[in-house]
């Protein structure tokens, strides 16, 4: 029986040595299995994710435009946006591939860094700054067809700049400091049959592009333009007797649509030519008109609150603001006298209910139809 023991160990020995044999590949069989699945999925998401890539088609102070590159589509929430490292809110949709989308509400971009993440890449570029303040007054001038001027007030005299493709009067004119055009729109309802347009204005050539109709009602006629550069919005005030209201509307320059805010008053300031001009200082949007005098206006509310009434026999049609000077200038036509007469204001030095302290600047005799001003 001794001599049997041996030989037990050795089978047991034996058994052991293949069930641990055994065990060792099942185990390694399931874990090369498992990691193959593993390695598998990461190079599918990797190639997923190299198929969902972004590029920055522009970026403005308030709107960024960017492209799917990619051969897939990149799902809501997989794209975030920063500017100078601070994440945006911008929310995108579903983008299909080569397909663009553009963020306007929750980005804003003053000269700055905007990084675009996307599961496949990141793309980068900087925002527009503001050209600086040249402090040059340009006009436009109503007529068959209208023409873009610089206004020399000092020597009372005007350069023509060249002529705009459209045959139209009231004009509001607002210069865009970020991608160095004008802007006009000419609310004569005598000569043009609403919808208004919003119109693109070169201020080396004084040749006109249509941008495209306000498309809001009341918005367009008796205009005043005004750009603030903090924002990138683009603002108009109109008046119509028609329409029975003094309305603030935006303005997106890419469509020329208008967005109402509010009224300035709801009753008609005379059916006359307004003056707009913007404060980038102090964020103060102001207003003049025939019967109002110059008013400071509410960009969220439209309200509008008096700074002063009317001056003599005052008929303003413009409004500018020379942000070095801090003071306001106006264009004034004394129908049916000529000339047009320049006068600079101070809106810190006025008196609310009481006539608007104003000084005359210069008598523009070659000149009497001029209308919407800004500087550039």
């Amino acid at each position: 029986m001794k001599g049997i023991t041996p030989v037990v160990a050795i089978v047991l020995l034996l058994l052991v040595t293949i069930a641990v044999v055994g065990f060792a590949y099942t185990f390694l069989s399931r874990t090369a299995e498992t990691s193959g699945e593993e390695t598998k999925k990461q190079l599918e998401n990797q190639l997923s994710n190299i198929a969902m890539q972004v590029k920055i088609e522009s970026a403005t102070i308030n709107r960024l435009t960017i492209r799917n590159i990619g051969s897939q589509s990149i799902p809501a929430g997989q794209i975030s946006v920063f500017v100078d490292g601070t994440l945006q809110s911008c929310a995108f949709g579903d983008i299909g591939s080569q397909n663009a989308a553009t963020c306007s509400t929750g980005f804003a971009c003053n000269g700055q860094n905007v990084k675009v993440t996307a599961p496949g890449n990141t793309d980068e570029a900087n925002c527009p700054q503001p050209a600086a303040f040249q402090g040059i007054l340009y006009g436009i001038a109503d007529g068959t067809p209208a023409e873009l001027y610089i206004i020399n007030a000092g020597a009372g005299n005007v350069q023509n700049v060249g002529t705009l493709s459209v045959s139209d009067g009231d004009f509001g004119l607002a210069f865009n400091s970020h991608n160095g055009l004008f802007y006009a729109v000419g609310g004569n309802a005598a000569i043009v049959t609403p919808p208004y347009n919003l119109l693109s204005v070169n201020p080396s050539t004084g040749s006109s592009q249509v941008v495209g109709p306000l498309g809001a009602p009341g918005a367009g006629p008796d205009p005043g333009l005004a750009y603030d550069e903090n924002t990138g919005t683009l603002w108009l005030v109109s008046d119509s007797e028609s329409f029975g209201s003094v309305p603030l509307h935006s303005v997106d320059i890419t469509t020329g649509q208008a967005t109402f805010i509010g009224n300035l008053d709801t009753v008609s300031w005379g059916n006359s030519n307004m003056g707009l001009a913007f404060d980038p200082a102090t964020n103060t949007l102001y207003a003049v008109s025939v019967t109002q005098g110059l008013v400071s206006v509410n960009t969220a509310t439209g309200a509008a609150t008096n700074i002063c009434t009317p001056w003599g026999s005052s008929l303003p049609v413009g409004l500018a603001f020379h942000r070095t000077e801090n003071l306001l200038y106006t264009v004034e036509v004394e129908q049916p006298t000529v000339p047009t007469i320049v006068y600079t204001l101070d809106p810190a030095g006025q008196t609310p209910g009481s006539p608007c302290i104003v000084t005359w600047f210069a008598d523009i005799t070659s000149l009497p139809n001029l209308e919407g001003i800004d500087f550039r």
